[in-house]
């Protein structure tokens, strides 16, 4: 994420450079009784605005996605913890929770890789 994070504050400061050119162009604008340069100054600061509105946007994504950072070695976010105890508990198996842990993150990992290689799609009828 800290790739992400870096971009961020490089976005927040050119957008804050550019608003800050705007604006200051707008009021020369009014200023100087030039409507056109007014318009055009006042749509650079509105895309800005817009700009920085989505910016922000997308760092709250990120912050959503880190406090959802999955709690233990293997990525696994405590459902997931929960769900692999469950299916591999039992007497056929004989795993520690560690293990079950391990296990669940092979297969899940196994299957993201099949779906983003092609060769892996969920269907819901009965052909497959």
């Amino acid at each position: 994420m800290a790739d992400s994070e870096d971009a961020l504050v490089r976005q927040y400061k050119r957008y804050g450079t550019m608003k800050a050119q705007a604006h200051a162009d707008v009021q020369a604008a009014i200023a100087s009784g030039d409507y056109e340069a007014e318009c055009d100054a006042s749509d650079r600061l509105l895309a800005c605005e817009q700009g920085l509105e989505k910016l922000n946007d997308y760092a709250n994504q990120i912050l959503q996605q880190q406090r959802h950072v999955p709690s233990n070695r293997y990525g696994l976010s405590p459902d997931e913890q929960e769900i692999a105890e469950k299916s591999f508990s039992g007497s056929n198996f004989g795993m520690t929770k560690d293990q079950m842990h391990q296990e669940y993150a092979t297969q899940k990992n196994k299957l993201h890789h099949l779906r983003r290689t092609g060769q892996y799609r969920h269907t819901t009828d009965a052909t497959g």
